[in-house]
C-alpha cells in the first residue's frame, strides 16, 4: 500500500490524484516497489 504524509505536500487530495495514485498503485503491484521524485521529496514504498 502507497502511503504518504498528507502534510508533506500543500494542497494535496487523493480526488485530485486518484488516477495518478490507481497508476502508482498498479506499479507497485507489479514491481513490488515505485519510486518518484517530486519537488526534492523522494517516495519509495514497498508492498
Amino acid at each position: 500500500m502507497l502511503r504518504l504524509s498528507s502534510g508533506s505536500f500543500q494542497n494535496f487530495s487523493v480526488e485530485k490524484c486518484f488516477d495518478e495514485l490507481l497508476k502508482a498503485q498498479d506499479i507497485l503491484n507489479n514491481n513490488g516497489s515505485v519510486q518518484g521524485l517530486i519537488h526534492r521529496y523522494l517516495i519509495a514504498a514497498h508492498k
